[in-house]
């Protein structure tokens, strides 16, 4: 007992200090290009120790003790969670986790498990030959009885220690969906059934089958072959306000959903892919046939479109903004879109109608706390183009727009349908005076099929256009510029 107390003066953990970093990367879901950030963070140099973890815990779990300078291991993920948070109260700094939930606060200056982004990045400025040196498995797998002798050895801060030894928790949710989720940020699914580990063990082979160095685990199984290194935010000075309420639950690993029925049947979904964000975020509405597919989530609607790249409300959270998904009248007014157009009341346009829904989604989300209301942005596809148009030149509250492919002139796509305005009114459209009362507000247009050069002609001041001309729907690279172009407006 003796021999752990001068251990603990010096294997106390040290930690590397990382700064704020920005990559563009294709998101390998959509095939979209985008802009990831890492914000500044501190990783330990080694996984924590069992000198470390009993000084604190009054315990040692590990399977293979040894002196106090083996990695602890056989330590659940809520173990290691507990330590985080003693560390950080013991250390004056919050407490990251609420426990026992587990649920992190994510805007905290505490101590905690690192996210699968921030873990690999550092393993990416490893000490070069750091792979050849650590205590990783056999190279081959063909003798088992081989396994048996291998054991953990001393950390080692000198060699960067990031691969092999134990595998190392992380603060993620596990999930074979790869997507950076949120993009500031990105820590993976919001839930899930296993935790993501990193790095290997002593008994993890060296062959092919284990490049990547990544698998997962039950977070409440305790294992001899799997530990932890701690991480911290940087520059965090106090924890966020309190989280969402829920009216119904739509069960998502990748944000936080709320279907709402608003007066007349208008359906809209509230999407939120980083619920703990503090202060006040922009909002993009997304107008489509259902709200299943901006959502991405076949929700049981008529239309639902497996095509990433018109997901627009789930590219939204995803990037950190607050998104609604909002049901068009003609998929919930009648049978049919026949039927919804005969059961409109006062002899009202399908345009009217939407413009009236549209107002009242306004008028909800404004109530919600986190919406900055100067920065309310609307993106739709087609249909969806077409109602982000009408919508915005009837609200003011609307400040951004994006449309991709609604045929701006008249003549260039079905306006005389029923359902938008009747033949009568569509003869005398003026899409000239549309646009005008728009501008100057921000409006950019994807222009494929229905929108040629001949839809420049109507934009006004604050417009802009990507003239894509490959197709109808706009490829991912496009919907990576508009996205870019959204970030450029609403920061």
């Amino acid at each position: 007992m003796t021999t752990i107390v001068p251990l603990l003066l010096v294997l106390t953990s040290e930690f590397t200090s990382f700064p704020a970093h920005t990559r563009t990367v294709v998101d390998p879901v959509t095939s979209v290009p985008v802009t990831v950030t890492v914000d500044a963070f501190e990783i330990g140099k080694t996984e924590v120790t069992q000198a470390e973890y009993q000084a604190l815990q009054r315990t040692n779990p590990s399977s293979h003790k040894g002196d106090g300078s083996l990695p602890v291991e056989n330590v659940t993920w809520m173990d290691a969670a507990r330590y985080a948070n003693a560390l950080s109260v013991k250390r004056g700094f919050e407490a990251c986790y609420e426990l026992p939930s587990g649920r992190r606060r994510h805007a905290c200056n505490g101590y905690r498990l690192p996210t699968e982004a921030e873990w690999s990045y550092a393993l990416e400025r490893a000490p070069a030959g750091s792979r050849e040196g650590a205590n990783l498995g056999l190279p081959s797998v063909k003798d088992a009885s081989a396994l048996l002798p291998l054991k953990t050895r001393p950390v080692d801060a000198a060699n960067g220690d990031m691969i092999g030894n134990v595998w190392e928790w992380c603060d993620d949710w596990f999930s074979s969906d790869q997507s950076p989720w949120p993009l500031r940020n990105p820590r993976g699914a919001l839930r899930g059934l296993e935790r993501v580990i990193r790095g290997g063990s002593f008994r993890t082979s060296r062959t092919s089958w284990q490049r990547a160095l990544r698998s997962s685990l039950d977070p409440a199984k305790a294992s001899p072959h799997t530990g932890f290194r701690l991480a911290r935010s940087l520059g965090v000075t106090k924890g966020p306000s309190g989280t969402p309420a829920f009216v119904r639950n739509i069960p998502s690993d990748w944000f936080d959903g709320r279907l709402e029925t608003l007066a007349g049947g208008v359906k809209i979904l509230l999407l939120d892919g980083a619920p703990d964000a503090p202060g006040k975020r922009p909002m993009v509405i997304v107008p489509y046939y259902d709200v299943d597919t901006p959502a991405g989530m076949n929700l049981g609607g008529r239309s639902f479109q497996a095509i990433p790249q018109l997901w627009f409300a789930r590219q939204a959270a995803q990037a950190g903004y607050l998104a609604v998904a909002v049901r068009w009248y003609g998929e919930s007014g009648g049978e049919w879109y026949d039927e919804a157009v005969a059961n409109l009341e006062n002899k009202v346009t399908g345009m009217d109608r939407w413009v009236a829904d549209a107002r009242q989604v306004v008028d909800r989300i404004l109530r919600l706390p986190n919406v900055d209301p100067k920065r309310i942005a609307m993106f739709g596809h087609s249909l969806g183009g077409k109602m982000t148009m009408y919508a915005m030149a009837a609200d003011p509250r609307i400040g951004f727009g994006v449309v991709s492919d609604p045929g701006i002139p008249p003549e260039s796509t079905n306006y005389g349908d029923y359902w938008y305005l009747g033949e009568a009114k569509a003869k005398v459209l003026d899409h000239h005076a549309l646009m005008q009362k728009i501008a100057p507000r921000p409006f950019l247009l994807l222009a494929g099929e229905a929108d040629t050069a001949a839809s420049k002609a109507y934009l006004k001041e604050g417009a802009e256009w990507i003239h894509h001309a490959k197709g109808h729907r706009p490829p991912p690279e496009v919907v990576g510029e508009a996205w870019d172009w959204v970030r450029r407006k609403l920061h």
